[in-house]
């Protein structure tokens, strides 16, 4: 009897674990929304018509909708990074910025389960200050992604969240601003000493021993 409640309770231990990792495939054309609970946050993971995934913070501010001119003015927008308007500024320096967290969130290993599979990520943009809102990332439930702990992506919500963008004076007539792009993540690779550059000793820098 002992061996089977030991047996039972570790069942028990291993779906929850499971179901914290695990939260793809439902049926064909069924709409279902997961809570995810961790430690210190949850997320919430939407499954729509059993084919994609909405991940996104269950403390995310729902219901603003597309975004709009807060004056009731009507705006043509689309959620393609190049579509866009200017509403903000993105240099090539901040994209670079922003994939690198994606990229670095991952291990190799993880990246390499993907297959070249891109996610997307969205960004909430706050029109008053810039700065970023709410995280929402997307992908197909087929893919891979759903085996990857929710802790990767609340680490890319995170640092992602740390970043204030420069809105512009369209910027700063909006509800809020919204910024997404495609990416699938090549994993974070620890650097190397150039083989060329050769090694002082670690004297004469600041904060060297």
């Amino acid at each position: 009897m002992k061996k089977i409640l030991l047996v039972a309770v570790f069942m028990l231990i291993v779906s929850s674990l499971f179901a914290q990792r695990d939260y793809t495939l439902h049926k064909p054309f069924e709409y279902k929304s997961d809570t995810l609970y961790m430690e210190n946050y949850a997320y919430v993971a939407d499954t729509l018509a059993g084919v994609r995934i909405s991940l996104y913070n269950l403390q995310n501010h729902p219901g603003r909708g597309e975004i709009a001119y807060a004056d009731g003015s009507e705006l043509y927008t689309t959620r393609l990074l190049e579509g866009l308007p200017d509403f903000y500024v993105v240099t090539d320096a901040m994209y670079d910025y922003m994939t690198k967290i994606v990229d670095d969130a991952f291990t190799v290993q993880q990246a390499d389960s993907l297959e070249g599979r891109k996610m997307s990520i969205e960004l909430n943009i706050s029109s008053i200050d810039g700065r970023v809102t709410d995280v929402y990332f997307g992908f197909p439930t087929f893919y891979y992604y759903a085996k990857i702990p929710v802790s990767v992506f609340r680490e890319i919500e995170v640092k992602l969240k740390q970043i204030i963008f420069e809105l512009t004076d369209e910027g700063r007539r909006l509800t809020y601003c919204l910024l997404s792009w495609m990416q699938c993540p090549t994993g974070y690779v620890e650097p190397t000493l150039d083989p060329d550059v050769p090694f002082d000793g670690g004297s004469g820098g600041e904060g060297n021993v």
